[in-house]
């Protein structure tokens, strides 16, 4: 692990996370500033390797710098089932500041890099300026919003639609993330990937893909995505943008 000081740097990772914020929530000179002064400690990891196992304690938060990260549920057999994708600038799972013993975990779906960052830190800072403790507040309703969307999908969508919205989600937030456009990203996961996060098989996931690009609304090109009717897109999956603001 290398030791990193964001303040060096406001690009990234911390001034993504810092921009992330201010989408939604008002920060002052002090509050972005104090932002951009946290520290943590980055690591390299592997696709596939876990960051944080189901049903333990933890002492950090986890900014996403680089890659996509997979919050899990898992059974007591193994089995896991994604709850909700990170992608660079999201911190996840925020309200383990508050509740350490997590249920879930975290996973990297494809070669990323993570900066953990003390709970304690994080603590101090929504203790000593409103408007970041706001803004936390604002960040964990957001992430409440994606998982419970994806469960609403998962019980009620076809397939074709909770792909649809999985595309729609991703492309939006990438775009917030300033990593790319809607109207193209680069979505470095297998199909399997990419299949497990919408609860479907690799190779019905290869028929949705293929009736998506059929019906002219997305082109795949080398793990990049590009949505040709955006409007039509969104009409398929029943996606209203909202839920992430």
């Amino acid at each position: 692990m290398n030791h990193i000081r964001a303040g060096a740097f406001v690009g990234a990772p911390f001034g993504r996370f810092l921009a992330h914020l201010m989408r939604h929530s008002e920060l002052d000179p002090k509050e972005q500033q104090a932002l951009l002064s946290l520290s943590g400690q980055t690591a390299q990891v592997p696709a596939g390797a876990d960051i944080v196992r189901s049903n333990t304690t933890i002492a950090h938060a986890h900014l996403v710098a680089q890659g996509i990260v997979e919050c899990f549920d898992e059974a007591k057999n193994g089995r896991r089932t994604a709850t909700a994708l990170f992608v660079p600038g999201d911190l996840c799972g925020l309200q383990s500041v508050e509740s350490p013993r997590v249920s879930w975990g975290l996973s990297a779906v494809t070669q990323c890099r993570v900066v953990h960052i003390p709970h304690d830190d994080l603590r101090q800072l929504a203790g000593i300026y409103p408007g970041i403790r706001r803004a936390f507040w604002k960040e964990m309703a957001i992430e409440a919003a994606i998982r419970s969307r994806w469960i609403g999908n998962t019980i009620l969508k076809s397939s074709l639609s909770r792909t649809a919205h999985l595309l729609c989600e991703l492309a939006l937030r990438m775009e917030h993330a300033g990593l790319s456009t809607v109207q193209a990203f680069a979505l470095k996961t297998t199909q399997g990937q990419l299949a497990g996060a919408v609860g479907l098989t690799g190779v019905h996931m290869n028929r949705v893909l293929r009736d998506l690009r059929e019906r002219g609304l997305i082109s795949t090109d080398a793990r990049t995505i590009t949505i040709r009717n955006w409007s039509g897109l969104c009409d398929v999956a029943e996606f209203y943008p909202s839920y992430l603001d």
